[in-house]
């Protein structure tokens, strides 16, 4: 989970607006945390938003860490902060996330040196002065292979790390593209860490993200208060995730359709010797293929008939529409030949998604 209070209005604006809009923020940050340690998770703080970037009307107004030269305001509202997290035990499992999408704003219109000069200052007081302080970043809003002509963001900052001994201790990138391919972006990545120096760590779609055992949280794109309910429109009130929930075991070796249209996520689960498969696809319609390889693995005969149940996850009209239960579209034969079988998906709607299921 990252939190920071983001879009929230008066009287939690953040750092930048007064103590009282930094206590607000901090209220839903703590709220935040507790929730996310109730249920094991990860926590990220986002500084940004409890410094309260968003609660200015323009980049050029919005106080920036460094302005004038000067961190002074910058520690105080981290040694505040520090208090804070420490008397309301907001330590285990804390990473701090050192600026969210700066080369979006190209850092509130301050530029590249300044960020790098930010990003030095600020790691190291995070590991010096809160206990235990892990950091996460640099959260670029873009990949190295659709950076364009920034792409001396990703150069000069993985110099500059390396030079200041600012490493992070988990690189985060934002995977927001349709088209993307991560085993690109991750290659690429690597690349710029290795000519810097710097050892390459995970990056920030589930295939494939689970096939590079990068670690991955959803974006969010609510605005407001709805930034903070209906966990980034993936659940209602009352609603659960059974279909994630299920995929429980051994996982198995993926990978992407060639077009890099179609992927999927496959365990094998020893307990109900089962195997199953999520299906889906980017935004396209048309015809393609899962291919199951090495039955014989699983003691499953080379060639002849194999029933495989299939269900359907439908698409809903609206984000606030209940999403129905998944179809159950029950089990049909497939043939199997050369210690394998393929599963054609006839996508006329990208937004629906299948899962498949055979015994072994």
């Amino acid at each position: 989970m990252r939190s920071g209070g983001s879009q929230l209005g008066a009287p939690a604006r953040g750092w930048t607006r007064g103590n009282t809009d930094f206590m607000g923020r901090y209220a839903s940050l703590k709220s935040d945390y507790k929730v996310t340690r109730r249920h094991g998770g990860r926590f990220q703080i986002m500084i940004h938003d409890m410094w309260g970037t968003d609660s200015w009307p323009s980049a050029d107004a919005t106080p920036m860490p460094g302005d004038n030269g000067s961190y002074v305001e910058f520690d105080r509202f981290l040694d505040t902060f520090f208090q804070l997290c420490i008397s309301d035990g907001i330590v285990d499992d804390v990473w701090w996330d050192l600026w969210n999408e700066p080369d979006n704003g190209q850092f509130s219109n301050r530029g590249l040196a300044r960020y790098l000069a930010y990003w030095n200052h600020a790691h190291h007081k995070i590991v010096k002065d809160f206990p235990g302080g892990k950091t996460t970043g640099p959260s670029f809003g873009r990949l190295p292979n659709f950076a364009g002509s920034m792409i001396n963001w990703f150069t000069e900052w993985a110099s500059s790390i390396n030079a200041n001994n600012s490493i992070p201790d988990m690189i985060s990138l934002h995977f927001l593209y349709a088209d993307g391919d991560l085993n690109i972006s991750i290659s690429q990545m690597t690349q710029i860490l290795k000519d810097a120096g710097i050892p390459p760590g995970a990056a920030w779609n589930i295939a494939q993200l689970e096939r590079h055992n990068a670690p991955g949280l959803r974006a969010n794109w609510r605005g407001g208060l709805e930034l903070h309910d209906y966990l980034a429109n993936l659940l209602g009130k009352a609603g659960h995730s059974p279909n994630y929930l299920k995929m429980k075991g051994q996982r198995v070796v993926t990978a992407m359709t060639d077009d890099t249209l179609g992927d999927s996520f496959a365990v094998i689960n020893p307990s109900d010797r089962r195997v199953r498969i999520l299906a889906g696809c980017r935004p396209f319609t048309g015809t393609w293929s899962v291919r199951v390889n090495k039955l014989s693995a699983l003691s499953l005969p080379k060639s002849g008939i194999l029933p495989i149940q299939t269900w359907r996850f439908n698409s809903t009209p609206g984000i606030y529409d209940r999403a129905a239960e998944p179809d159950n579209l029950g089990y049909s034969d497939y043939t199997c030949c050369g210690d394998k079988v393929t599963i054609t998906i006839e996508q006329t709607d990208p937004a629906v998604a299948y899962a498949f299921e055979f015994s072994y």
